[in-house]
């Protein structure tokens, strides 16, 4: 699963949505990782996808506290030449944008991801803690990112798979062990800020943290070895969203679009150790429930009937216990059989298209050396068939 973003797509409401982007009905497309390997991942992705179709790219910040993020600062890369590239691809574009991980020993590598929650609070040590300096960083940073052509917005997505990738500030006083409703509590108030901040933005529509299909029942702090709970992975995604709701009701009722990461975990879950691939990357013919649990996130979610539109922003299978030819298949058939047909469903964009790093985990559609595996030439044969373009 991808790890820490704020997310940017295109949408102007679900009623109008068809009218404000490219080739509105291609839902293809593909999540990038910056920063970039040598391959061109800007074509790649385009290929893949075509004209109108989506791509979800990981843009490093630099680092971010709790009153500053500098600016997009990685050696090499650029987020106005990466943004542009995509635009004049006709691509639309989901924009991942994640601060460097504070004080870690690999942000020298330019390795994004998100920070301790805790330590972004305006008071880290208050009990009712807002999150109002950081929010303002974010909302600069989205601010400075190129606009996509008229008529079309970026979507940012606030945080990622908050019921994981977060700790607690390593200070004196932090405790060895935080609970999940705490988790909850402070991922409430992060994203209410968050999403109060990035609002006033004008060129992005915005949309919060997607959720870890299963997550921890706590979280250790400072890598205490006295935190079981941080081992116990079961607490599904849509029950940390009602721990979320209990502190704030209204959470999502000012989104702009539902960001998911319905990965094919079958009902035992992720992450445990029930089967060969512990609950994960189950067959396609046993995850449908899991691939469509955007489904009842959304019912969850929605605010005054209205149910948000989504973008699945990550999912799709790695070689866990499957052959590429597996994974090929099991893929047009979730596209064929539930993303196309559902129209609440704006796009899809699998983790991952290249990254040297998630290649041992077998996430990656091209070979490092640059071949297209099965699972990218298989979902492009589709997409041309629905969707052709100079590409196909």
């Amino acid at each position: 699963m991808a790890r820490n973003l704020v997310l940017i797509v295109l949408h102007i409401t679900y009623t109008t949505y068809t009218s404000t982007c490219y080739g509105a009905a291609n839902k293809f497309g593909i999540g990038t990782y910056y920063p970039p390997s040598a391959l061109q991942q800007d074509q790649l992705a385009a290929e893949l996808v075509g004209r109108g179709g989506w791509v979800t790219i990981l843009i490093p910040c630099g680092n971010i506290t709790n009153t500053t993020i500098l600016p997009p600062s990685c050696p090499g890369f650029s987020s106005e030449e990466v943004l542009q590239k995509a635009y004049a691809l006709g691509l639309n574009v989901v924009a991942r944008l994640e601060p460097l991980y504070n004080g870690d020993s690999q942000s020298s590598k330019c390795f994004a991801g998100m920070p301790s929650l805790r330590s972004l609070a305006d008071d880290p040590n208050a009990d009712n803690k807002t999150f109002k300096g950081a929010a303002e960083s974010y909302a600069a940073v989205a601010a400075s990112l190129p606009p996509p052509p008229d008529g079309v917005s970026l979507y940012v997505q606030i945080g990622n798979e908050l019921n994981l990738a977060w700790g607690c500030s390593c200070d004196k006083n932090a405790p060895p062990c935080m609970s999940v409703d705490q988790m909850a509590r402070e991922s409430s108030a992060f994203l209410r800020d968050s999403l109060v901040a990035l609002k006033a933005v004008k060129h992005i529509k915005v949309g919060l943290s997607p959720i870890a299909p299963i997550g921890t029942l706590g979280k250790q702090c400072c890598q205490s070895a006295t935190c079981p709970m941080a081992h116990n992975i079961s607490l599904k995604a849509i029950d940390f969203i009602r721990l979320m709701l209990k502190y704030e009701p209204d959470l999502y009722h000012t989104a702009d679009w539902y960001s998911s990461h319905a990965y094919p975990c079958d009902a035992k879950g992720c992450g445990q150790t029930t089967s060969a691939c512990k609950g994960w990357n189950t067959p396609y013919n046993q995850s449908y429930a899991a691939l469509t649990t955007y489904r009842n996130e959304t019912a969850l979610v929605k605010a005054e009937g209205q149910v948000l539109p989504v973008v699945i922003t990550e999912t799709g299978w790695c070689m866990d216990c499957c052959s590429e030819e597996d994974r090929a298949t099991w893929s047009v058939q979730a596209f064929n059989n539930i993303y196309l047909p559902d129209d609440n469903v704006v796009a899809v964009t699998p983790f991952l298209l290249a990254g040297g790093q998630w290649w041992p985990k077998g996430f990656p559609w091209i070979y490092p050396n640059g071949t297209k595996c099965p699972v990218y030439n298989s979902v492009k044969i589709l997409r041309c068939s629905l969707f052709k373009d100079g590409s196909c």
